[in-house]
């Protein structure tokens, strides 16, 4: 216990640090924490997640069945067999006991088991094409030709040489008979040979074409891909444990791992192949826990620091904010200064004296007000209460605005000052060559917004970045002066 008792008192030591206490004035008033010993357990129930898909085809493998029935029927008969394999049920665990969490305090989590995964095919005749393979072209229907494309199936085509006028110019306003279609206006066509029809194009003058839906094969492959997971469930010994001590294990058996010692134990062994014993129908995971729980009380001079000792690192909860007594004077003089009263740099500074304040006060200075809290709370996670560090961050920052005045206004005239810079650059050097390469007016007006906001984006970034580093500079002269 003496090690458990040490790593609580640093906790306490190294959350006082800095905030005016001497560490010697702590001392362990009372500490009384007991190892409390129980069993536990993790069930493991088998479940799958089937997925299906066709291929073209007789696909080969060990899992083919004649029906989709049949298919169903072995996923059960295979899932049943799983938590009854000696051999399958160790790999399982193994798996299990490699997380992190070894599988402590999982409730109805599901963990996929890939090794497992298994497809099942079934096999069946094409019912697209009957198991021919093929079916008729759907563009010549079946008839192997098409229509000639160059003549339109007509078997002719325009005369060249008189474009279908059927005569051609002899000049001074007379006209020849076309000697090339003897008057006709229409030559034989060259593509068709006056067939009116040619080879078809998409099945190459067969006629038929590749069944799509089996790929040409006649037959089909069902695929059901099962993906096996296993839902673990953690449950412990209430029944020998104090029903307050078993409900606060209840509350924190999601991260139980972090607190117990954990030991796996030997398991009721799985019924052997070929036993007659009965079916299983869940694996289990046996642990013994150890977990240190109690209470102990620190005294800080006349100030009592109640807390609960949890777990194989002493965590400490359920601390009371003892922080804030500690640093009461810091927080009046923090209070003074947020309400702008009297010297309001030797408040701060007076503030600043204590750790804790020194960091919130940076913190408001650096970040938006959420921010800052969950720093500071990361920080010090004993002896703070959410609700008054919020209160604390208002202080700070209505401090801040009481001693950046003056950087305020300066950042926001540089800030101007640039906006305005951008915007007369753009409309006196940039626009006329925008307008030059969009002659459309809408789209030159546009690009003249964007500049304007832009112009203002910047000023606004340059005017809050001057008044934040001004205000670190200050803040920097305030405490390195205390």
């Amino acid at each position: 216990m003496q090690e458990l008792q040490n790593i609580a008192l640093n906790q306490i030591t190294k959350a006082i640090e800095g905030n005016g206490v001497d560490v010697k004035d702590i001392c362990v008033e009372k500490f009384d924490v007991q190892t409390h010993a129980f069993v536990a357990l993790t069930r493991l129930t088998l479940e799958s997640e089937t997925t299906t898909s066709t291929k073209g085809g007789q696909i080969g493998g060990s899992a083919i069945f004649p029906s989709a029935s049949a298919v169903q029927s072995a996923i059960k008969t295979d899932l049943e067999a799983l938590v009854n394999n000696p051999t399958t049920v160790e790999q399982i665990k193994s798996t299990i006991l490699s997380r992190e969490d070894k599988g402590v305090g999982l409730s109805e989590t599901a963990i996929p088991l890939p090794n497992l995964n298994k497809d099942y095919i079934t096999h069946e005749q094409c019912k697209t094409c009957a198991g021919k393979a093929n079916l008729k072209c759907q563009k010549c229907h079946g008839s192997a030709r098409q229509p000639c494309p160059r003549c339109h199936g007509r078997g002719t085509d325009i005369c060249p040489t008189c474009g279908g006028r059927k005569y051609i110019d002899a000049g001074s306003g007379a006209n020849n008979l076309c000697v090339r279609c003897n008057g006709d206006g229409r030559v034989h066509c060259t593509q068709c040979q006056q067939s009116k029809t040619v080879p078809c194009q998409a099945c190459n003058g067969k006629g038929i074409e590749q069944c799509h839906a089996c790929e040409g094969q006649g037959w089909s492959s069902h695929i059901t891909s099962v993906q096996i997971k296993a839902i673990a469930h953690f449950e412990f010994d209430h029944a020998h444990l104090p029903t307050d001590l078993a409900a606060y294990i209840e509350n924190i058996k999601h991260n139980l791992n972090e607190h117990a010692k954990v030991e796996i134990l030997q398991s009721p062994p799985a019924p052997a192949q070929g036993e007659d014993q009965p079916s299983q129908k869940f694996i289990r995971i046996d642990y013994g826990l150890k977990l240190p729980l109690g209470h102990a009380v620190f005294k800080i001079k006349n100030l009592e620091i109640p807390v609960m000792i949890v777990g194989k690192h002493a965590k400490i909860e359920n601390a009371p904010p003892f922080l804030e007594k500690i640093i009461s004077k810091g927080i009046k003089s923090l209070r003074s200064a947020a309400m702008g009263q009297g010297d309001i740099t030797a408040h701060l500074k007076q503030a600043g004296k204590y750790r804790t304040l020194q960091s919130i006060i940076h913190a408001s200075a650096s970040h938006k007000p959420a921010e800052a809290l969950r720093i500071i709370m990361q920080e010090n996670p004993l002896g703070l209460s959410e609700i008054n560090v919020e209160k604390l961050i208002r202080m700070a920052h209505a401090a801040l605005r009481h001693i950046n005045k003056r950087p305020r206004m300066i950042g926001y005239a540089i800030g101007v000052a640039a906006a305005l810079t951008i915007i007369v650059a753009y409309y006196t050097a940039l626009q006329p060559i925008v307008q030059s390469i969009m002659p459309n007016a809408s789209f030159a007006a546009g690009v003249g917004v964007f500049a304007i906001l832009t112009a203002l984006g910047a000023g606004y970034f340059i005017a809050n970045k001057y008044a934040k580093t001004a205000t670190k500079k200050i803040l920097q002269n305030i405490f390195n002066q205390s």
